[in-house]
């Protein structure tokens, strides 16, 4: 059953302004509350590097504000991205998934310092979004434990992939709400969950203006779930219209195998 809003909930509606990130330094003060019960690792990245990423193009980062408040309510973030036809590779897919498996046992360990817990923490969120991993970051990983970087030795025989077929598209790297601001959400009582009414209203019409300019034939997402229900596949798919994906292949992230 559908139900109408109300003026006063359109109104509402019509409070909320999205913007990018880095157009305005304030934003800086606005987001320095933000933060994420479920996965605070999506938190640390509008607090910490988001910024920066935002204003040197390499992820487009946008908040979601709450005119009359000047509260930040959510996050997203877009990045360029492409699908294709092609099988994985299950031999290096079984060495990469080997790889995350040891990193996830060396953040368990109990007697692991505080700063290096963080270090993991952060690592574990670069690989999910998929940004690549510094040298540094990789040397500091294998200190304890050589096998580590051995195993990261992928051999390829070229630096070209060939594929059956190349799709454009754009990726939602990251979709996260503030936890702080949920009870200010509810209390306006309206008929759309928050996630829902930023990706309709905000996220929606900028992939449509991005598909006016180039080319792009698919809006894409990495899910990982680890819930025995799936609750945020379900609400990929039946909140937000998402379809899996049966046919077309991507550049698959590792953030799977640590939920």
């Amino acid at each position: 059953m559908n139900k109408k809003i109300s003026d006063g909930q359109k109104q509402v509606l019509d409070s909320l302004v999205c913007e990018r990130l880095s157009s305005d330094e304030q934003n800086l003060r606005l987001v320095n509350g933000f933060c994420n019960y479920k996965n605070p690792a999506l938190a640390d990245v509008i607090l910490n590097e988001a910024f920066e990423e935002d204003e040197g193009g390499s992820i487009a980062y946008y908040i979601v504000k709450h005119s009359p408040s000047n509260k930040v309510l959510f996050y997203f973030s877009l990045k360029s991205g492409m699908l294709f036809d092609q099988h994985l590779d299950e031999k290096k897919y079984e060495a990469l998934k080997e790889w995350v498996q040891k990193i996830e046992q060396k953040a368990k360990d109990a007697s692991l310092a505080s700063e290096e817990k963080q270090f993991l923490f952060n690592l574990k969120e670069k690989i999910r979004s998929h940004k690549g991993l510094k040298k540094v970051e990789l040397e500091r990983l294998s200190r304890n434990d050589a096998t580590i970087f051995d195993d990261l030795k992928l051999e390829s025989n070229s630096n070209i992939t060939h594929v059956l077929k190349t799709y454009s598209g754009v990726e939602l790297v990251h979709f996260c709400s503030n936890s702080d601001t949920n009870a200010l959400w509810e209390s306006y009582n309206m008929p759309q969950l928050l996630g829902a009414v930023v990706f309709w209203h905000f996220i929606v019409p900028l992939v449509l203006s991005v598909k006016r300019i180039v080319g792009c034939e698919y809006l894409f997402l990495f899910a990982a779930d680890s819930t025995d229900d799936q609750t945020l596949v379900e609400y990929y798919r039946n909140i937000l219209n998402f379809d899996d994906s049966k046919e077309r292949a991507v550049v698959k992230p590792v953030y799977d195998f640590f939920m």
